[in-house]
């Protein structure tokens, strides 16, 4: 049944409500997700950047052959990002069951590499402070530390009744986002420790790109999945979250960092100043913590019912 133009104008002034009226109304009107991102549900947010960014930092630390990165992604995604789990659970005694549904679960697979990034992670870091270096172990990490990156968005991407989740791109935008932090964070600690800044430099030069297009083809692609997808996407660029997306995620996050980066060709890789570098990293990683919560925060359900009641 084709919606009337009535219902069409209401829907329209309803797209950014978020408490209705009624307790039936989720049934016909846009329904804001509410648990992953109000109240505890916060820790959600931060537990999957903060996992996520530790296991981008651990990764090109391990490229890099980098001890003390290796210990900084290891504290970010162990201490901090499961610390941040905890604050939301209701039941932590009850963690030792999330393995258990590892064949069909998301958050079991998560759960499960995140604790073998944690085990493997401490043993390597033993053996490179010791002065040895295991190529099969390194590779095992890098690995692991793919699939904690991938994992929050392979949660998010299986919610069909989350258009602007339910997308292939979801995953592959919060990895790209979580290799760039790394990168920069990596890049910082290149610059403190006195070591060569050139090679980290060229993934960023690389991965910056990257992470501004996709999040352009994931809002173009939400735009056009669905109704509800494009509510939320109106959501971001006209509604209530226009002005984080705007002034965190486009300028502080994408803008400034492509005009450093632009600015970085006129000297030679790891040349120019130092406080480019740190206001890069300072501003790629709010960009990234901002494009997650406009993720998250604007996603609507699809209403069960096409016309109002």
């Amino acid at each position: 049944m084709e919606d009337t133009a009535h219902t069409k104008s209401r829907r329209e002034k309803q797209q950014f409500a978020h408490v209705h009226s009624k307790p039936w109304e989720w049934m016909t009107n846009y329904t804001q997700q509410t648990e992953w991102i109000e109240g505890s549900g916060k820790f959600i947010w931060l537990a999957l950047f903060l996992t996520e960014l530790g296991a981008g930092i651990y990764f090109m630390s391990v490229l890099f052959t980098n001890p003390v990165g290796m210990l900084v992604g290891w504290i970010v995604c162990m201490v901090l990002g499961c610390l941040a789990f905890l604050m939301h659970t209701g039941h932590p005694l009850r963690l030792y069951r999330a393995p258990s549904r590892f064949a069909s679960s998301w958050i079991s697979r998560g759960f499960t590499f995140v604790s073998l990034l944690g085990i493997l992670g401490l043993i390597n870091m033993i053996v490179v402070f010791a002065g040895a270096h295991s190529i099969i172990l390194s590779v095992i990490l890098c690995i692991i530390s793919l699939v904690v990156m991938i994992y929050a968005g392979m949660v998010l991407s299986f919610n069909n009744g989350i258009p602007m989740w339910n997308t292939g791109l979801v995953p592959f935008s919060f990895v790209i986002a979580a290799l760039w932090g790394g990168a920069e964070v990596v890049l910082a600690l290149h610059i403190l420790q006195g070591l060569p800044v050139a090679g980290v430099e060229h993934w960023i030069r690389f991965l910056l790109p990257c992470f501004s297009l996709i999040i352009i083809l994931y809002l173009y692609n939400i735009w056009i999945s669905s109704d509800t997808g494009k509510a939320s996407v109106a959501r971001l660029l006209k509604g209530d979250l226009s002005i984080y997306f705007y002034v965190f995620v486009v300028l502080i996050g994408l803008i400034i960092p492509l005009l450093i980066l632009a600015y970085s060709y006129t000297y030679a890789p790891g040349t120019h100043p130092s406080s480019l570098y740190v206001l890069a990293l300072v501003c790629g990683l709010i960009g990234d913590l901002s494009v997650r919560y406009c993720i998250m925060k604007s996603a609507y359900y699809n209403p069960i019912l096409k016309t109002a009641i």
